[in-house]
């Protein structure tokens, strides 16, 4: 420890304790835009989790940071935060309470003395804390997420002393898992194994939401005959969950007689959530993707061009991301233009595939047996029709339309009729 007056000393040993502990383990956040850190691609809306811990032992910034260095300097650590709107904002008040603290109890160190024998930690101990590093290397982030399993997988079998790992993920429309990555058991996956929710060991687990061990295997207990070819003796499975939801499933199996413990259950759990997390990444990631291209064969490619008329569209979903909401605005045989738009309940891939084969085109098809002067018939589909004549309204049951101005905005007749409020 640095000399009671030696004021940089305390303060650099006090950055390296802030360093070693940081209280804060992690934090989450919400993308807000797409971004490349690294080799991964985050998308925007993307949950993402800050492990300061990692950040604080990261060997590209600190040398040897495993060791406890109280002359380290300089000392870049992230326990408050790197800058931000969310930096500590009491930063100042705890390095000087720890200081305080630390110069208050070094002149009675050498008072102290030990009353019993400190215990040796059991010789497993260590093999133990290497297995949790392994399963949460921070550099298993950087990969894509086929890669990300593959090494996970290979790395849990590692650290169980295992013969075989796979992750088979949740399809909720089927209730069945598929085979989606495997170590010892690639044969799951080149052949697609699918297993009903509910039944064998693996469906159980979905279906319960729970760990299961098994310590003897045989045809009463496992669905999938790849297993006994195998000669797999012993199981263990844990759910793939996220936010209280299992995705999916994650198990390894041994060839030879074992039995596994509560620590095997903890890890391969530790192993799941990571799995869940890199799962649901990329499923957001492709749902976008499907999603928004979906969303763009709703719009019109081009507003047309109307004699006397100026017309302009912009699509910004309420809450930033893409659903099955439509518009579309095209001209009647009567010459009159039709103004059409589209809610769909809900957000993301699942709103946007029920509207794109239906809503538009049937709106569009409905359109040219429009009497003169009437709205198109098709209130049935769309949630809101409005075709002009000079203008006429037309709503199916959601919030009424606006007109506006440049003296005023008002609802429209029929929504005052409602006595509602437009928004």
């Amino acid at each position: 420890m640095p000399a009671a007056a030696d004021d940089r000393g305390w303060r650099i040993a006090v950055e390296e304790l802030l360093r070693w502990t940081t209280p804060l383990h992690h934090f989450r956040r919400t993308a807000t835009r797409d971004v490349q850190l690294g080799r991964s691609r985050i998308a925007a809306g993307a949950k993402v989790v800050v492990w300061y811990t990692s950040a604080n032992r990261d060997e590209n910034v600190f040398q040897d940071p495993y060791r406890l260095d109280l002359r380290r300097s300089p000392n870049p650590h992230t326990t408050f935060g790197r800058g931000g709107p969310h930096r500590c904002l009491g930063e100042h008040l705890a390095r000087l309470e720890l200081r305080v603290l630390l110069q208050e109890l070094l002149p009675v160190l050498p008072r102290l003395k030990l009353v019993v024998t400190p215990l040796s930690p059991p010789p497993e101990a260590e093999d133990n804390l290497r297995d949790i590093r392994s399963i949460t290397d921070a550099a298993l982030s950087y990969l894509g997420a086929d890669e990300f399993l593959t090494a996970l997988l290979s790395r849990v079998k590692k650290s169980l002393g295992a013969d075989t790992a796979a992750v088979l993920l949740l399809d909720r429309s089927a209730r069945q898992l598929i085979a989606t990555a495997a170590s010892g058991l690639e044969e799951e996956v080149r052949q697609g194994v699918r297993l009903p929710v509910g039944q064998g060991f693996a469906g159980r687990i979905a279906a319960e939401a729970r760990p299961i061990i098994l310590d003897h295997v045989d045809h009463g207990n496992v669905l999938n005959p790849i297993l006994l070819e195998k000669g797999i003796r012993s199981l263990i499975g844990v759910p793939l969950l996220v936010n209280g939801a299992v995705i999916g499933v994650l198990h390894v199996g041994s060839v030879g007689s074992r039995v596994f413990t509560g620590d095997d259950t903890a890890l391969l759990q530790m192993a799941a959530d990571r799995a869940a997390l890199a799962v649901q990444s990329l499923r957001s990631r492709e749902d976008r993707a499907a999603a928004t291209a979906l969303q763009q064969s709703l719009l019109p490619p081009e507003l047309p061009a109307v004699p006397g008329v100026q017309i302009a569209a912009r699509y910004v979903p309420g809450d930033g991301r893409v659903s099955g909401d439509w518009y579309d605005v095209f001209t009647l045989p009567s010459g009159e233009l039709c103004l059409v738009m589209g809610d769909v309940a809900g957000s993301g891939l699942e709103a946007a595939v029920p509207a794109w084969p239906t809503s538009r085109s049937a709106c569009r098809s409905a359109s040219p047996m429009t009497r003169a002067g009437r709205p198109p018939p098709c209130r049935w589909r769309p949630a809101r029709c409005c075709a002009s004549s000079p203008t006429g309204w037309s709503n199916a049951g959601t919030r009424p339309s606006m007109t506006a101005s440049p003296a005023s905005a008002r609802p429209s007749r029929q929504s005052r009729r409602k006595g509602s409020v437009p928004r």
